[in-house]
């Protein structure tokens, strides 16, 4: 499997993992353009149910979807620099920009908090997901 077909299979494992944690899919490689997203999904009530601070949410918080993008990064081995550094100013940067137009396309989406997040594949799985990277 060469470099390509291994971040996408990175990308299918991401997929799987958010919706094993409640969250629906909108979109994977989504291209406008801006540029690209690996997925844009929606965090759903039943995702943030699985959360640590759910308990402590305020109940608006608790009810109100929030549009996710997410930045896949995969690598083969474990090493002592973590996948999601690769992640840099210009990348977070252009994150800003496709969220922005995404959700100027897409007005069912206008009006939903969002962020970004970076889900971290080492080997056959999806080992951090970092919720509100950047």
């Amino acid at each position: 499997m060469d470099d390509k077909e291994y971040g996408r299979f990175g990308e299918t494992l991401a997929i799987k993992y958010l919706r094993k944690q409640g969250y629906k899919i909108l979109v994977a490689n989504y291209s406008n353009t801006v540029g690209e997203v690996d997925i844009i999904a929606l965090e759903t009530k039943k995702a943030r149910k699985k959360q640590e601070n759910f308990k402590i949410l305020p109940k608006e918080l608790k009810k109100e979807d929030k549009l996710v993008l997410v930045e896949v990064k995969s690598r083969r081995k474990l090493s002592a620099v973590r996948p999601s550094d690769a992640v840099g100013k210009k990348k977070k940067m252009h994150y800003s920009s496709v969220a922005s137009t995404f959700r100027l396309y897409n007005p069912k989406y206008a009006r939903i908090p969002y962020r970004f997040d970076i889900i971290e594949v080492v080997g056959e799985e999806v080992v951090n997901h970092l919720i509100d990277a950047f």
